[in-house]
C-alpha cells in the first residue's frame, strides 16, 4: 500500500492530478484502503467479542 501511494504521488506530481495514470492509481489505492478497512473493522469486531464473551 505504501509504495503504490508512493507511486501515486510521484506520477501526479510528474503527469498532474488529472491524468488517466494518476486517477487509475487512486482509484487502485482507494480499493486497497477500502479493503484493508473492511478487514480492520471485521477483526475488530471478532476480538471484542471474544472479549465480552469471556
Amino acid at each position: 500500500m505504501d509504495s503504490l501511494k508512493s507511486e501515486l504521488i510521484e506520477i501526479g506530481l510528474l503527469m498532474g492530478l488529472n491524468h488517466p495514470t494518476t486517477v487509475s492509481l487512486s482509484q487502485r489505492l482507494d480499493k486497497l484502503i477500502l479493503e484493508f478497512q473492511k478487514y480492520s473493522f471485521s477483526w475488530g469486531s471478532v476480538r471484542k467479542m471474544r472479549i465480552y464473551n469471556d
